[in-house]
């Protein structure tokens, strides 16, 4: 499944944070809105955060913004 496929991602990548948007079913392409979830490498999971694109991106904006700033 993709949150299984994602976890694996997050883990051989190493990054902060993985975005899915599982977009398997075809139904976010052409459409304004969109659903992601937000994968952190401690395990947590966070949303789905659901909206137009531009509400998707400024959510996982946000959240790196948070990242960047708890780094520091």
């Amino acid at each position: 499944d993709a949150l299984a496929h994602a976890r694996t991602k997050l883990a051989r990548k190493g990054v902060d944070l993985l975005v899915l948007n599982d977009v398997s079913g075809g139904a976010v392409f052409g459409q304004p809105d969109t659903s992601v979830l937000l994968l952190a490498p401690d395990g947590s999971v966070a949303g789905p955060h659901a909206g137009t694109k531009a509400q998707v991106a400024h959510a996982v904006w946000d959240r790196i913004v948070g990242l960047r700033t708890a780094a520091h």
